[in-house]
């Protein structure tokens, strides 16, 4: 169930996922990266925004808290863990192009 305050923030993911492939990543790259990644690709606008420029931001948060709500298997990433997979993903965007 979702918190009474979570409930008064924005919407900060698709009403459907996105039908774009996710380009795949590295096989050494850590799980937070694969799951941060994953959930890329579900997040609205303003959250894909905020992980490009490499901000782990309170919306960020926000829209990770809504995606739990909803999975079959919450992530449950930790602020640290999904600023990591967030750093590793923006540090392999610079070197290598298309992955965001």
């Amino acid at each position: 169930m979702i918190a009474p305050a979570a409930a008064r923030d924005p919407w900060y993911l698709l009403p459907q996922a996105s039908r774009d492939t996710a380009p795949q990543l590295p096989s050494g790259a850590p799980i937070a990266a694969r799951l941060v990644h994953g959930a890329y690709y579900a997040a609205a606008a303003p959250i894909r925004a905020d992980i490009r420029a490499g901000n782990n931001s309170r919306r960020v948060g926000i829209a990770f808290d809504q995606l739990d709500a909803r999975a079959i298997v919450p992530l449950r990433l930790s602020r640290r863990e999904r600023g990591s997979g967030i750093d590793y993903l923006v540090k392999l965007e610079a070197s290598k192009g298309g992955v965001l």
